[in-house]
């Protein structure tokens, strides 16, 4: 009896033993699925369009390998929207299963780009450059993806330069052609901050909230800025971001002071900036105007914005002159310059019809004509190349996050 219950004993501590081994190496083959899983997820994020083809939650399930499984997932830790902006953060779930064996591995990858390479001129246009009797003044380079032309004699007085062709018959400056592809905002990305923290904030604002003189809508002697904000519900913004829905209604801008970031969608054919504006963003590094499919032109000059001709106080509380440690005060006696201090960025075409003076970088996806002599008058900043604004980086690439590979347990 002895002998049959010390047999037995040890027939079950070897029993014990083997399925001890056993999970030891389903565990094993467990966690390796896992982090396949996860490599198989990185390997998918290299594709540029990863966004469009994988959305939030699981993207494979109980795939077989060997005699195991696994499951990946990838998950946007900030909204729960993979596709909503490129630069949200990306975490990539694995787990893997083998017998009664689980093992779960996890993975933080963040975006990282470079400033668009648009960035590094004073004026650049994805379609061409077109000097139609006007001309232009730039301390800096103005470049094309396609071609410059020129009819008339207005100078340009800025070194030029294009993918293809240059034709200026008095240019005042170099002139260099076949240079690479300058990179633009995606379409897809370049509005989606702006816009978001519109609808979030409620300063999204449409066509029967501005006011119109003679059936064009007008932004007119008013201030708007993280502090004012004369239109619709008059809820402001803390960034001081304005979206427009215009619905092709056309749009001016006049005798305006505006401390923000204006997003105009959809302005109708006639649109115009007249003068004078003193426009600048309530960040530095924001844009200061972005129009989204229309034509825009600006028709302003140096005429100095004035209090008194106005009959408006331009630097009320809140919105001291210069922004934001200027001073503030209660009467209208004041003059401004008559400029926009910013980036502007119009995915349409962009006229220009008088001198218009301009600090910062001007980005237009479609044809920029120039129609004036003198001319816009262009001071490059280096701001937005140093310290790109949401949306106006290169296509982010997903990168792991330093220490954040782990084992998850549940």
């Amino acid at each position: 009896m002895m002998v049959t219950v010390i047999g037995l004993a040890s027939l079950f501590a070897v029993r014990v033993q083997r399925r001890s081994a056993q999970m030891t190496v389903d565990c094993a083959e467990a966690r390796l699925c896992a982090r396949s899983a996860i490599e198989l997820g990185l390997l998918y994020v290299k594709d540029p369009n990863w966004r469009e083809a994988w959305l939030n939650g699981t993207w494979l399930s109980n795939q077989p390998l060997g005699s195991a499984s696994f499951t990946l997932e990838g998950i946007d830790p900030d909204d729960g929207d993979l596709i909503d902006m490129d630069t949200d953060p990306l975490v990539l779930i694995g787990t893997g299963k083998k017998g009664v064996a689980r093992q779960k591995m996890q993975v933080k990858l963040v975006a990282e780009g470079g400033p668009l390479t648009c960035l590094g001129v004073s004026l650049h246009a994805g379609g061409d450059l077109v000097f139609n009797g006007g001309g232009l003044t730039s301390d800096q380079i103005i470049s094309t993806n396609q071609n410059a032309t020129q009819t008339g004699t207005a100078s340009i007085t800025a070194n030029v330069e294009a993918v293809g062709t240059i034709s200026l018959t008095n240019l005042i400056g170099t002139a260099t052609e076949g240079i690479t592809p300058r990179t633009m905002p995606s379409i897809n990305s370049v509005f989606g901050e702006y816009l978001f923290h519109a609808l979030n904030y409620g300063t999204w604002l449409y066509n029967y909230d501005i006011p119109k003189v003679k059936g064009k809508m007008a932004l007119s002697k008013q201030v708007l800025s993280p502090a004012s904000n004369p239109y619709g519900a008059k809820i402001t913004s803390p960034l001081g971001i304005y979206v427009i829905e215009c619905y092709n209604d056309p749009i001016s801008v006049e005798s305006m002071r505006i401390v923000g970031t204006l997003v105009l969608i959809g302005p109708g054919a006639g649109s115009t900036i007249n003068g004078p504006v003193n426009w600048e963003p309530a960040l530095a590094n924001y844009p200061a105007l972005m129009v989204y499919d229309g034509t825009i032109a600006l028709n302003f000059d140096g005429t100095a914005l004035n209090e008194k001709t106005d009959k408006t106080n331009f630097n009320p509380p809140g919105t001291p002159y210069p922004y934001p440690g200027g001073a503030s005060d209660s009467v209208a006696d004041d003059t401004y310059p008559s400029l926009i201090k910013g980036l502007v960025y119009v995915y349409g075409n962009l006229n220009t019809t008088k001198n218009s003076n301009i600090e910062g970088v001007v980005i237009v996806d479609g044809t920029f004509t120039s129609s004036a002599n003198p001319g816009p008058n262009l001071t490059y900043r280096d701001t937005f190349l140093n310290n790109p604004p949401p949306g106006f980086e290169s296509t982010p690439i997903m990168k792991i996050s330093p220490q954040s590979y782990k084992q998850v347990v549940e």
